[in-house]
């Protein structure tokens, strides 16, 4: 069973680090020139770096990908199983590319293509599990979006192929 973990992409903190420390900066400065605030920036600041180092740790790991389903790891964990799929194809959405999903007509969360586009806002307004159960958000990954789209078709062909992967 070989099992694929794909990350956040480690541009995406170092780019928040190197925004947040000329800001910090800034704010500091303010704060001794018109007196008074240093106290509460420095811990506002702090707060800041230590909310951003504890979303780098704890959600590290945003897609799994194994022999049977993907999960998608958000604040809320889904999981798409491969014999529940027809395919997966690309999406672009306000700018951002999205791995949509066609569930087999079987399934319990088939739906139309109208269907998908018309309430495809609402889902990606979800905070816990944007997109879910239709939508993989592929935003600041360490994998090109489409080599993850051609990876999990490719995964999705092998189950088709044999019933099961191996």
């Amino acid at each position: 069973m070989i099992e694929i973990k794909i990350n956040y992409s480690k541009k995406v903190p170092a780019m928040a680090v190197l925004l947040t420390i000329p800001l910090i900066g800034a704010l500091v400065y303010f704060a001794i020139y018109y007196g008074g605030g240093v106290g509460f920036v420095c811990g506002a600041s702090a707060f800041a770096m230590f909310r951003l180092g504890y979303e780098i740790v704890s959600g590290w790991h945003r897609i799994t990908i194994n022999d049977e389903c993907v999960m998608v790891h958000s604040k809320y964990q889904w999981t798409v199983c491969f014999r529940d799929v027809e395919d997966f194809y690309p999406i672009t959405y306000k700018g951002q590319y999205l791995i949509g999903i066609h569930y087999k007509q079987s399934h319990e969360n088939y739906r139309t293509d109208d269907y998908l586009d018309d309430t495809r806002e609402t889902r990606m307004g979800y905070e816990l599990s944007p997109g879910a159960p239709y939508e993989i958000p592929t935003r600041g990954l360490s994998i090109k979006p489409q080599e993850l789209l051609k990876q999990l078709n490719e995964r999705l062909n092998l189950e088709k192929m044999t019933g099961r992967t191996e």
